[in-house]
């Protein structure tokens, strides 16, 4: 149980954080499900710098470093309160312990510095060589998010910083343990009960405050520093102003030792700006050097520095340089009185103005850098320092080690000596049944710095713990266990009496339940149990086979349900509660309600549609299930004897059961089987078949198994039964030619009809149908005619067709030939040319001859003609004309004789007559060579040869040219629908010189073309019309 003095500042503190702040707790390495809610379940600091919902981070004493990379860093850009100190159990911040040394915040990423034992490094020359160490050990930063980082919502508490190294670029060369830059916003946190040591940067060893165009004003308390160097100014801390910054750092109960820097001034702290005011309280200065000006403090810019009730002693600069304590850079007369300043005012500097005011110069006999109590070193004055009793101070303020200072007068400097023992503790006490861990709490003590709690044993006391604060937490105890402690008050005049000792214990295991029992059921068992001391509730785990978990209850019974019939179960019992586990468990088992035994003797006994079922009884049933699992399982019997009538069944019938035993607790687990077939119905006539005759049907099929008799049934329209035989054939007469008719057949015997019928059907023999798709071609003297089978022979084979043209009654006919069927074409000759027919095709089978399908009109022509010239076959052939023109005539006469105006016709002149034209006629006459050049296309005209239009292919030999009944080319009479026209291809020789006639000439020529006229009248049209 907490101490009554420690609890309602517990309550407070847990009520603020519930309505206001989210505690984290973080580790070095993380825990659990590292979400940060318990120490337990601890996070990394980088994890919950992170956490937008950690407002509150207590770190658990150890070393933290911010990463691999030297750009790694801790990263603060967010108000965020850090506390260290943490053994690891606290429930409250008062708890923890004060020492800041214990909780390391380190850049020494690559583990070659020297360090003490915690991993601080205690000067920047420990640093190992290579310079791998972090640029910022933490830095601070605001954003557009969190604009101000403020002295109450930013604070870092109860740890040191350590072995940071900022010499890198102007963004990583300030601050090597910590980096402050308010960049347009403002970055003043609260830095308190903390150790900066062993840092190094180029400007701040120890810590870079930047405004940057913004307000940075952190609040430093409490704090030491101590082995940092800057390699340029402020050895430990560097302020700057720059813009439109404003700031007011503030140190105060904090002690400078031993930093230093280069070639710079301020040895421990240089402030820069106009606009920056830096103001020291009851702090220590000593032991550090500045390379320039300013051992101590040094400004610069006109910045302003406030000192109050201050040591500096033992701070040196570099010999020729001034300020060997404090360089100030303001103007007017500055009033340093109260402070302790070795040589006085020729210890301070100020080019532009004057020290004045009573400056303390006696040695103020200071210690060296120690553990003196409190969360910080510091340097304890001696007795008889003149530092002691030379301040003013006022009611609650206290020391850098947190000791109460008088109200009055007190020392000048960072720490106020005790001259006597502090009194006893008071209200010691000790909490009882934590988990393994135990609180202590008391009454500060007056005069006390630190207290001392042991651990009473027979062999003598040690020492647990040693804190400034009113409490403390030993952890790592047993289960159960108890102890007594014992508590001194101490300080630099000693301890105090020892005063009341304190009994303490922590919570014990619960004791291991007693009265296990299992109490099995159908499927289930009831567990109970009597009620074991110090448990809260009880875990039961089945341990039959892999042990798995079945109860967690706070009761004392449960009931484990899910199991199977006849199930053997075993179980284990522990008591539980928050310390753990009892040491020890209980176990209990058994076995649930069994299932009857499978039946036996299961038969079925076919009859006519039913099944008789019977079995012998079997053990444990009260009843018994029969399901036909022929198809889909269906129930058929529940019966409590041990015979069923299954009835309602086709002939047949093959049929399949299961039967299972059935009590209470279920159905057997097995199953016996039987099944079989009812008497069965005929099968289905095959072979079912109709064959078709003149106006009847004969039906056969072959004899189905199981029949008695057949019956037909015609089913074309309404059924009607034809046949009822026991005979596997029947006729059905009196049908009409190619009559169509369906038939259904059935066996039967004394169970019924079979169940299913054959089927068949058949149409009765007919005439075949008119052919189909007749067609004619014309030809020269004839027509080709054809045609398609008809769509329906009639159920007979056609044997043959028949064309008869119109008019004249000219035939041709086809005959089938066995297999072959008859031609579906043929040539009708005899035929006029010119004239237009008609052709009917009729089919004939065995039946006779179906009806007559006709073509359309066509006329025979002839529309080309070839004869033997004198150099091959010439051809002449035309097209148009209408369908009834023709060659009437046609001949290859001889070339005429050579002579003046006849063409050379190399073979031969085409003379030929047309009739029936009734349009335009194209000709084209092919010869068997080509045409000379220069031919041309010749026309007797009268008694001259005349060029006649053509076009002739040269190569091909070929002319073709136009004409029409009563044009140019027709040498009758016009509408007579006849073309005459002799005509040829030839070439005209080219005319010789013509000589002077005589009388005797003329004569002579006029002779030979009464001659040529005489020919024409006689061989060109000797077979014209």
């Amino acid at each position: 149980m907490l101490p009554r003095h420690l609890l309602l500042p517990l309550l407070l503190a847990c009520a603020a954080s519930g309505a206001q702040a989210a505690i984290c707790r973080a580790a070095p390495t993380a825990g659990g499900t590292a979400n940060g809610s318990t120490w337990a379940d601890a996070m990394t600091l980088q994890a919950a710098l992170a956490s937008s919902g950690c407002d509150e981070i207590w770190l658990q004493q150890g070393l933290y470093k911010p990463g691999a990379q030297r750009t790694d860093t801790f990263d603060i850009s967010r108000p965020v309160q850090i506390y260290g100190g943490f053994v690891g159990g606290e429930t409250a911040r008062g708890q923890r312990g004060t020492d800041s040394r214990l909780t390391v915040l380190s850049g020494d990423i690559d583990g070659n510095d020297t360090t003490d034992a915690n991993g601080v490094v205690l000067n920047a020359d420990n640093q190992g060589s290579g310079g791998g160490n972090s640029y910022n050990v933490v830095f601070l930063r605001r954003n557009s998010a969190n604009p101000s980082l403020t002295r109450a919502d930013t604070i870092i508490d109860g740890l040191t910083i350590t072995a940071g190294r900022a010499d890198g670029s102007s963004a990583w060369s300030g601050g090597g343990g910590l980096r402050c830059n308010a960049l347009g916003g403002e970055c003043s946190p609260t830095l308190r009960n903390i150790t900066f040591s062993g840092n190094y940067a180029s400007t701040g060893g120890a810590l870079y405050n930047a405004g940057n165009d913004g307000t940075a004003s952190p609040l430093i308390s409490h704090a030491t520093f101590t082995g940092n160097v800057s390699n340029g100014t402020g050895g430990a801390i560097y302020n700057s102003a720059t813009g439109a910054y404003r700031g007011s750092p503030r140190v105060e109960q904090s002690t400078f030792s031993g930093n230093r820097t280069g070639a710079g001034g301020g040895g421990a702290i240089l402030s820069t700006g106009s606009n920056l005011e830096l103001s020291v309280a009851f702090s220590t200065f000593s032991g550090n050097t500045g390379g320039n000006k300013g051992g101590a403090i040094s400004t610069a810019s006109s910045a302003q520095t406030n000192i109050t009730a201050s040591v500096f002693w033992g701070n040196n600069v570099t010999p020729g340089t001034l300020g060997q304590q404090i360089f100030d850079d303001g103007s007017g007369s500055k009033d340093f009185s109260g402070n302790v300043v070795e040589s006085g005012c020729g210890g301070v500097y100020l080019p532009y103005g004057t020290c004045t005011g009573s400056l303390l110069t006696g040695d103020p006999l200071l210690g060296a850098l120690q553990d003196n109590g409190g969360p910080t070193w510091t340097r304890l004055p001696a007795i008889g320092s003149p530092a002691l009793g030379a301040a003013t101070c006022g009611a609650g303020d206290t020391d850098q080690r947190g000791v109460a200072r008088p109200t009055g007068t007190c020392a000048v400097g960072a720490v106020e000596r005790q001259a006597s023992v502090p009194d006893a503790p008071s209200a010691f006490t000790a909490t009882q049944d934590e988990v393994r861990q135990i609180t202590l709490g008391w009454a500060a003590a007056p005069g006390a710095v630190r207290y001392e709690v042991q651990e009473l044993t027979d062999s003598g006391p040690t020492v647990v713990c040693s804190t400034s604060a009113t409490a403390c937490v030993v952890p790592g105890l047993g289960n159960g266990v108890e102890r007594t402690y014992g508590l001194l008050a101490w300080n630099e005049a000693g301890h105090s009496n020892a005063g009341a000792s304190a009994n303490g214990s922590t919570l014990a295991l619960p004791d291991t339940p007693a009265g296990f029992t299992a109490t099995p059921g159908v499927r289930q068992f009831t567990l109970a149990w009597s009620a074991a001391a110090g448990a809260t509730s009880y875990v039961v785990t089945d341990v039959t086979g892999a042990p798995a978990e079945v109860c967690n209850t706070t009761s004392a019974t449960c009931t484990v349900t899910g199991l199977g019939n006849g199930d053997t179960r075993a179980y284990r019992l522990v008591a539980h509660n928050a310390a753990g586990d009892s040491t020890a468990y209980a176990s209990a088992g058994g076995t649930t309600q069994a299932l009857p035994a499978t039946p036996t003797g299961f038969t079925a006994t076919p009859g006519v549609r039913q099944f008789t079922l019977a079995w012998s009884a079997a053990a444990g049933a009260t009843g018994y299930v029969v399901t036909d699992v022929t198809g889909t399982p269906a129930q058929v019997c529940s019966t409590s004897a041990t015979t069923c009538t299954v009835t309602g069944l086709g002939n047949g019938d093959t049929r399949a059961y299961r039967l299972v035993a059935h009590n209470a607790a279920g159905d057997s687990t097995a199953y016996a089987s039987a099944g079989g077939t009812t008497q069965a119905l005929p099968d289905t006539p095959a072979g079912f078949t109709a064959t078709p005759g003149v106006r009847q049907l004969t039906l056969a099929w072959s004899a189905a198994t199981g029949a008695t008799g057949y019956v037909v049934t015609d089913v074309t329209g309404t059924p009607a039964q034809v046949c009822s035989t026991s005979a596997t054939t029947c006729t059905v007469t009196g049908l009409g030619n190619g009559d169509t008719r369906a038939y259904r057949l059935a066996a039967h015997n004394a169970a019924g009809d079979s169940a299913t019928a054959a089927s068949t059907s058949a149409t009765t023999l007919a005439l075949p149908d008119a052919p189909a798709h007749v067609s004619a071609t014309a030809g020269n003297g004839q027509a080709t005619v054809a045609w398609a089978a008809p769509a329906r022979d009639g159920g007979s084979a056609i044997t043959g067709y028949t064309v008869t043209a119109t008019p004249g009654g000219n035939t041709c006919a086809t005959a089938a030939t066995p297999p072959a069927a008859p031609a579906t074409a043929c040539d009708v000759t005899g035929l006029a040319n010119g004239q237009s027919y008609s052709f009917a095709v009729t089919a004939t089978n065995a039946v006779g001859t179906g009806p007559a399908a006709t073509s359309d009109g066509a006329a025979p022509t002839q529309r080309s003609f070839s004869a033997t010239g004198p150099q091959g076959t010439v051809t002449a052939s035309f097209t148009g004309g209408g369908a009834t023109c023709t060659f009437d005539s046609a001949s290859l006469l001889p070339a005429p004789a050579r002579d003046s105006g006849v063409p050379a016709f190399a073979h031969g002149v085409l003379d030929f007559a047309l009739a029936g034209c009734t349009g335009p006629v194209a000709m084209t006459v092919a010869y068997p060579a080509p045409l000379a050049a220069g031919t041309q296309y010749w026309k007797l005209r009268g008694t001259r040869w005349q060029t006649y239009p053509a076009t002739l292919d040269l190569a091909a030999g070929t002319a073709t040219f136009a004409l029409e009944d009563g044009g140019p080319g027709d040498d009758g009479p016009a509408g007579d629908g006849r073309i005459v026209d002799p005509s040829g291809a030839g070439l005209l020789a080219a005319p010789a010189s013509i000589p002077t006639l005589s009388q005797w000439g003329v004569l002579l020529l006029s002779g030979l073309l009464a001659l040529l006229a005489l020919r024409r009248g006689s061989g060109y049209k000797a077979n014209r019309p």
